[in-house]
């Protein structure tokens, strides 16, 4: 009871519960050390009572904030249970990450102050020199520097409501007046440096830029590279025509990117009285990491994609903007689907069926020739009425089960199974 009344003490914010929530969904490691950014994060977790949150939510949360540089590392790690085990091994990699980028202090140059006849050789040394006390200025009137402690350090400090910081009391680590500690081994990095400027100018065909791999390019050549690849950076959506109930023709977005089976628009659900059954709530996650809404209900739906039919299939219900529904990789691993991207076609393997997308089944209609016009009921009944007297007229009529029976994938009879057994 002590340590809660010391916490309130500490923690005096009655919502503060609420913003480290919200925080630790927000909260990005960036450039940040990792073992600099864990102390922040951790500091997050403790101001949301989390510290007893299951090991997975609270893994969950750092492997969100970390930058990409960081989590490409891990793709190939096999990842720990434990939380504590996981932040040790994130804790390491960072470590080896920082060791291979060579991070050793720089070393200072020794100007030579020595005149050598002509006034001009002494101006650079004088700026210099005024560049140098300005900066000593600098570093007077910038607040004090925490000192660097270790993991045991940091979890008293947790456990006695403490500034992660500095160890004070009365305040967190993002009111904390001193600037974040410098790490004793990484001290090359800590080392600020300024590029030299030059007052002569530097063609453009010469500008130089350092790119992934440290590997110089020529701006002017990359800037040709980038006009060439702009129009293969974005495309269409792979859209095709589905038969919903048997009743409603929509379209559907094919997306790989969507982890689960599918999705129906809430308002395309509505208006179209779907069956729907409410399920326990699960967050909607997006691109980006962040938890952009939450699902508790299901559709349940017939779907017809040119002759591929599937019955009773469970689509979560969501507010989707401009797609009624989209099948998810789920759905596209169940069926066994094949992309063509080429062709802008899908093999739906389960059931044999090739379904192309809409823009080349409009391509396709638009290069059709199409002879017809519309008649009015009373024209049409007098057409079949009279059609004995007039050859001309031939009057057709297919029925669903007509059109399906023509779409479906014909099935390929064993001889053997009809065969009498003396012929085999």
């Amino acid at each position: 009871e002590d340590f809660l009344n010391r916490l309130d003490k500490a923690f005096g914010d009655s919502d503060k519960i609420t913003k480290a929530i919200n925080k630790l969904n927000t909260i990005k490691q960036k450039n940040r050390y990792f073992r600099e950014f864990l102390q922040d994060f951790e500091q997050t977790i403790f101001e949301a009572q989390g510290w007893g949150w299951d090991d997975q939510i609270k893994k969950s949360h750092l492997r969100t904030a970390l930058n990409r540089e960081l989590s490409d590392r891990l793709v190939f790690q096999d990842e720990p249970v434990g939380y504590e085990d996981f932040v040790s091994q994130l804790r390491r990699t960072s470590d080896k990450m920082n060791r291979g980028l060579g991070l050793t202090p720089q070393s200072t140059q020794t100007l030579n102050n020595k005149p050598n006849g002509d006034p001009m050789d002494w101006e650079p040394t004088q700026t210099i020199k005024i560049a140098n006390i300005q900066r000593n200025v600098m570093r007077r009137t910038q607040p004090d520097r925490a000192t660097w402690v270790s993991r045991e350090d940091i979890d008293r400090r947790i456990e006695a409501g403490l500034c992660m910081r500095c160890g004070g009391r009365g305040h967190v680590i993002k009111n904390c007046s001193l600037l974040p500690a410098y790490n004793p081994n990484q001290r090359g990095k800590n080392l600020s440096s300024k590029p030299k400027v030059t007052a002569a100018p530097v063609p453009v065909d010469q500008e130089f830029e350092e790119v992934s791999g440290n590997r110089p390019e020529r701006k002017f050549d990359l800037k040709k590279e980038w006009n060439r690849f702009e129009e293969s950076m974005d495309c269409k959506p792979f859209i095709v025509n589905t038969f919903i109930n048997d009743i409603v023709s929509t379209s559907t977005l094919i997306d790989t990117g969507c982890l689960s089976y599918g999705l129906c628009d809430s308002n395309f659900a509505q208006k179209n009285n779907l069956v729907r059954l409410k399920v326990n709530p699960r967050e909607v996650v997006g691109f980006d990491g962040k938890i952009a809404s939450s699902v508790n209900e299901v559709a349940v739906v017939d779907i017809d994609l040119d002759g591929h039919r599937q019955s009773k299939v469970f689509l979560y219900i969501s507010q989707l903007g401009q797609y009624d529904i989209i099948l998810g990789i789920y759905w596209i691993v169940s069926q066994d689907v094949r992309i063509n991207g080429p062709r802008s076609e899908i093999g739906i393997r389960s059931t044999g069926i090739i379904v192309r997308s809409k823009d080349v089944v409009q391509k396709y209609r638009n290069t059709l020739k199409m002879q017809y016009t519309l008649v009015s009921a009373i024209a049409f009944r007098q057409l079949t009425k009279n059609h004995s007297r007039n050859k001309g007229v031939k009057v057709f009529a297919a029925s669903l089960a007509d059109i399906n029976k023509s779409l479906a994938v014909k099935k390929r009879t064993d001889p053997s199974s009809v065969l009498l057994t003396h012929y085999i």
